[in-house]
């Protein structure tokens, strides 16, 4: 099972099903982020079933509050 963490989450993937690598935290984002400014990237990659190619992005909204429309 790899495990990750990301925006106080936690994520379980299945290891014979699932490749996956935390993409910000990967050699290879670092070393482009640094020559192109300013560069973003998915949390995730995920190769699933040695087949399909997943870029997962997360977002944690846990303790948002939608503020209220301003009255005219």
């Amino acid at each position: 099972m790899s495990k990750f963490e990301e925006s106080n989450l936690n994520f379980d993937f299945n290891e014979v099903e699932w490749n996956v690598i935390k993409y910000d935290d990967h050699p290879a984002h670092k070393k482009i982020s640094n020559g192109v400014q300013p560069t973003k990237a998915v949390d995730f990659l995920g190769i699933y079933d040695d087949k399909k190619l997943y870029f997962i992005e997360v977002k944690n909204y846990r303790g948002y509050v939608i503020p209220k429309p301003k009255k005219c």
